[in-house]
C-alpha cells in the first residue's frame, strides 16, 4: 500500500504519520531477519518419495502372495543381490486357488496330540517357509532402493543381515493384521502358532509361543499404521546404521536418507494430524524400531537363522522326529557364510 496515497483529513500531520509507519516497518522486518527460519519441505518431494515405496510395496504384496517360492532358490544373500529382481516379474506370478487354506477342512482329520506339522508336511500343505520367502523378498526391494545401488555388496550384506530379518517381521505382522488376525497368518492361510502346538483342545502355548506368534502383533495394532506409515517405518529402519564395520561412506548415505524419510513420515502425519497428533503418532512409530529389533532377538528360538553349509532350506527330518515341535522351532533357516 503507498501510504502518500491515503487521503487524510485537513489539518492532519500526514508526513510525520508516514515516517512513523515507515519507521515501524523497518523494525518489524528487522525482528523477522533474526527469528529462525523452519526448514523448507516441499510438498511435491515428500509425495514423489512416498509414492516410489507404496509403487514398490504394491510389487512386494503381489509378489507375496503369489506362488512364487525362493525357499531352497539361494545359499546366501549374496547370491539374491547378485541374481535379477523378481519384483520386476511379481505379475507373472499367479496366486494360488487353494489360498488361503481351510483349517476347519483339516481340523477334523488331525488326531488329537498329533504334530500338525507332521500332518501338513504328509499333505504337501507346508512346501515353503514364510519366514525364509519374507526375508528374500525383504532383500529383493532392498535392491530397489535408490540409496542401496550407492552402496558396495559388503555393506549391503551387513546391513540385511542385520534389518533383513526386522523388516520381515513387521511385514508379516502388518499383512497379518491386514487380514484381520489376531495370530500370525501368511498369504497361505499357515498360522504359526497351529503348527506349533498339539492339535489338543486343552494344550495352553507356552509365552514364548503366544510372544512371538500373538503379542508381537500388539504394537503395530496400537498404532495403527496405514500402508504409507507402514512403508516408511520399513524405509527408515533399512537405513539403519549402528553396525559394526560398516563403512563410513555408507553410514554417511544411509544417515542421510533415513533422516529424509524421517523427516518425510513427520511431515505426512502433520499434513494429516495436525502439528502435536502428527508429532505424537511420529513418536509412536519410530518407537516401533526398537521394539522389533527387540522381537527379533526374541524371534531366535523359534526362528533359528545361523550359518551353516546350506542355504535356507526346511528341515523336513526335524518334523519326522518331533524336534520341530519338541523345542517349539516352526522353521529352521541356515545361511551359509559370505
Amino acid at each position: 500500500m503507498n501510504p502518500k496515497a491515503i487521503q487524510f483529513p485537513i489539518g492532519f500531520n500526514s508526513e510525520q504519520a508516514i515516517q512513523k509507519v515507515l519507521k515501524r516497518k523497518v523494525i518489524l522486518e528487522e525482528k523477522l531477519k533474526s527469528i529462525k527460519q523452519e526448514p523448507k519441505f516441499e510438498q511435491t518431494d515428500y509425495c514423489k518419495e512416498i509414492e516410489c515405496l507404496l509403487y514398490l510395496e504394491k510389487k512386494v504384496k503381489i509378489l507375496r502372495e503369489s506362488s512364487y517360492n525362493p525357499t531352497q532358490i539361494y545359499n546366501n544373500i549374496r547370491e539374491i543381490l547378485n541374481s535379477p529382481s523378481e519384483l520386476g516379474n511379481a505379475d507373472k506370478y499367479e496366486k494360488p486357488s487353494d489360498w488361503p487354506i481351510n483349517w476347519d477342512k483339516y481340523h477334523s482329520q488331525i488326531a488329537d496330540g498329533e504334530n500338525v506339522c507332521q500332518y501338513l508336511i504328509k499333505n504337501e500343505l507346508l512346501d515353503r517357509h514364510w519366514i525364509v520367502v519374507d526375508f528374500i523378498i525383504i532383500v529383493e526391494a532392498a535392491k530397489a532402493f535408490p540409496v542401496y545401488q550407492k552402496i558396495c555388496d559388503e555393506d549391503k550384506i551387513l546391513l540385511l543381515e542385520k534389518i533383513g530379518l526386522v523388516n520381515s517381521i513387521i511385514m508379516a505382522r502388518f499383512y497379518s493384521l491386514a487380514q484381520n488376525s489376531t495370530t500370525l497368518t501368511f498369504p497361505d492361510g499357515i498360522m504359526p502358532i497351529k503348527i506349533c502346538t498339539p492339535q489338543d483342545n486343552n494344550y495352553i502355548p507356552d509365552k514364548l509361543l503366544l510372544e512371538v506368534f500373538c503379542r508381537s502383533l500388539e504394537p503395530l495394532r496400537r498404532t495403527n499404521l496405514n500402508t504409507i506409515e507402514f512403508v516408511l517405518l520399513e524405509a527408515i529402519i533399512g537405513c539403519y546404521t549402528a553396525i559394526p564395520k560398516l563403512s563410513n561412506t555408507t553410514r554417511i548415505l544411509l544417515t542421510k536418507q533415513r533422516e529424509a524419510y524421517a523427516l518425510i513420515l513427520l511431515r505426512y502425519l502433520q499434513s494429516q494430524l495436525g502439528k502435536e497428533s502428527g508429532a505424537k503418532k511420529y513418536t509412536d512409530i519410530i518407537c516401533l524400531v526398537e521394539t522389533y529389533f527387540y522381537f527379533t532377538q526374541r524371534f531366535k528360538p523359534p526362528y533359528n537363522i545361523f550359518h551353516g553349509d546350506k542355504g535356507p532350506h526346511f528341515d523336513r527330518n526335524l518334523c519326522r522326529n518331533h524336534t520341530l515341535c519338541r523345542e517349539k522351532h516352526y522353521v529352521e533357516v541356515r545361511y551359509m557364510e559370505v
